[in-house]
């Protein structure tokens, strides 16, 4: 175990020494390892001072910082001083941790402010040497501020509000932001502490409601809507570089360690009954609809997820347990939250969905300008909203069979009650994209068997001995042969030019062949609003249902009259053919895809054929 007074004289040795001395580079850096190992084992010598061992940490902070910027072009250099400064800053992580150390920390934080300063400087932090040093900082923060709740709230309000004096009013975000992925989890680790810490007084009751509270500033403030949104950002990021990635591989821990930590902050957030106020102040400052930003979208994804892990504990949790008056009361704070949290969503659904209806009448009136990129933005919002809604009414459902209320049910209620237009927006939406985007039938070509001309195959691949069809006809000395063979060999392209009518063996000027054998026009521009009818349709079944075994909900039958008198039991019937941009799940399109219209050579099915769906 080394003791303070020997790592300071390996430092003054090296000191003395070129900067690339090796031999006393690493003789400082591993006695400074030392020390700080004792320290995260409770093993420091018990005549270690935390005054003096601050001291001396400020004293080699200032003069590291003054040494790294003077030696910023000399890379051997630069690392060997980072080297030894990360060492340095793990030391004053392990002594942040411990609460006796709070009072030392606070008095010494001018120091760690001019550390700061110069880690998150835009170029330093891309600086592949100093990215263990700003990781090394960020952990000390989040030690930090979990160690000691005074000492908390001097660094939410210095570097995440940024309020006061402070040289690094962004500082969390910064951190947030970085491009090492353990530097983002240790930010977030700190935020989700300062969170937590309100939540659970909220939880306990120790106060009725968030507003007014620290952390409530993350809402209603500019600085506080930074990093939420650079959380998001955060998130997406993370997914999107998970799904790119070799499926086989396994994700990186730290990444997945992110996520969970973002999802947790959000589940906070939703627990104490600000998930609404939170979403709205995402909206874009503009007025122009539809008011939806990227953050509010990946804000509902993620409280999917979170949906999605409650209604799983709905499925296994005890329900026939006897609760006394105070959990019954805790139950009813619970719920209470749970409904500030979840119902303005149902105000923003109604509003995405006036919007959406009144865009697609427009393009089918003919109007001359038609906002279609603000209709591909309602249409990715309704689709994050429809799948909230719908798990918050699972939730619901499950308790309803046992006979259960909750802020679940009383969610359900207020969806299923006509005043709240839910249903009415559902079957206005089902009518109106049904009329703008009919359904398109994988199955339906340009024209029936009979009338289509089969395509020679003038080409053959030899080694696939596949046909590939041609589209425009040769006329050479062959020709009789080669329409023998195409007589004899059927072509199994599924593409236009396959089953073009007779005489026309090309596509026609300004369109395109899909994949339905289809000719599409390239000037139509409607986006196909994949999955919003069956989203739709899965909402309202939701509504709908009624568990078994349990008495008849007058609401249900009010909810059934009310889709039978908007004309909306035609729209659902509709919704039965199948429809290739609303599929219902993976594995019936992966068949649809492999299907081809028959072919009058085509044989028919062998009796012991397997036909069953996948």
């Amino acid at each position: 175990m080394a003791q303070l007074a020997v790592v300071q004289s390996a430092w003054v040795a090296w000191d003395n020494a070129s900067p690339l001395a090796l031999d006393e580079q690493q003789r400082a850096i591993a006695l400074t390892q030392s020390l700080t190992r004792a320290i995260d084992l409770g093993q420091a010598p018990p005549e270690l001072d935390a005054r003096a061992l601050w001291d001396w940490l400020a004293m080699r902070w200032t003069a590291w910082c003054e040494y790294d910027a003077s030696h910023a072009q000399e890379k051997e250099l630069r690392r060997a001083g980072a080297d030894g400064m990360q060492a340095l800053l793990a030391l004053a992580r392990n002594s942040a941790a411990q609460r006796s150390s709070a009072d030392v920390v606070r008095r010494h934080w001018d120091s760690v402010s001019r550390v700061m300063a110069h880690c998150l400087l835009f170029e330093n932090m891309n600086e592949p040497a100093l990215l263990p040093t700003v990781r090394t900082l960020a952990q000390f923060v989040a030690n930090a501020g979990t160690s000691d709740s005074s000492l908390q709230q001097m660094i939410w309000h210095a570097h995440v509000l940024g309020q006061g004096s402070s040289s690094n009013p962004d500082a969390i975000q910064r951190l947030l932001s970085s491009s090492d992925t353990r530097t983002t989890l240790a930010a977030a680790v700190f935020l989700l502490n300062c969170i937590d810490t309100t939540y659970q007084q909220v939880k306990h009751g120790l106060i009725e409601q968030a507003e007014g509270s620290s952390f409530y500033a993350l809402v209603e403030t500019p600085a506080g809507l930074r990093i939420i949104e650079t959380l998001l950002g955060v998130y997406e990021a993370e997914l999107l570089t998970q799904s790119s990635s070799d499926a086989s591989s396994p994700m990186d821990q730290a990444a997945e360690e992110v996520i969970r930590v973002i999802i947790a902050i959000i589940q906070r957030l939703f627990q104490c009954g600000v998930f609404g106020d939170l979403l709205e102040a995402l909206s874009p400052p503009d007025n122009n609809p539809p008011r939806i930003s990227s953050a509010q979208v990946s804000l509902l994804r993620v409280l999917a997820i979170y949906l999605e892990e409650r209604l799983e504990q709905h499925k296994f949790e005890r329900h026939t347990q006897s609760k006394s008056s105070r959990m019954l009361d805790s139950i009813v704070q619970t719920s209470k939250r749970y409904t500030q949290s979840i119902t303005p969503l149902l105000s923003m659904f109604c509003q995405l969905s006036d919007y959406t209806t009144q865009t697609m009448r427009q393009h089918m009136d003919g109007a001359e300008q038609v906002d279609l990129r603000g209709l591909i933005r309602a249409h990715m919002m309704l689709l994050a909203l429809l799948h909230c809604l719908h798990l918050a009414g699972m939730c619901a459902q499950e308790d309803i069979a046992h006979q259960e209320t909750s802020g679940d049910t009383e969610i359900l209620a207020k969806m299923r009650d006509p005043k709240s237009g839910i249903v009415d927006a559902c079957i206005t939406l089902l009518h109106e994209s049904n009329q703008f985007f009919p359904a398109q039938s994988p199955f339906q070509s340009s024209t029936t068997p009979s009338s289509a001309q089969p395509v020679k195959a003038s080409t053959i691949d030899s080694t696939t001995q596949n046909t590939r069809p041609s589209l425009t006809p040769e006329h050479d000395d062959n020709q009789q042969q080669d329409s023998d063979l195409a007589t004899d060999i059927q072509p199994r392209s599924t593409s236009a030019a396959a089953y073009l009518p007779t005489g026309q063996l090309s596509v026609p000027e300004h369109h395109v062949p899909t994949q339905t054998s289809q000719q599409h026009p390239i000037s139509d521009t409607r986006p196909a609003l994949y999955r919003l009818k069956s989203s739709v349709l899965q909402l309202l079944g939701t509504l709908a249902f009624e568990p078994p075994r349990v008495p008849h909900l007058t609401q249900v039958t009010i909810l059934q009259d009310r889709v039978r008198e908007k004309g909306g039991v035609l729209d659902t019937l509709n919704l039965t053919q199948l429809d290739k941009n609303n599929p219902w799940n993976p594995a019936s399109q992966n068949l649809v895809a492999s299907l081809r219209p028959v072919q009058p050579n085509d044989s028919l099915l062998s009796e012991n054929q397997d036909v069953s769906p996948p």
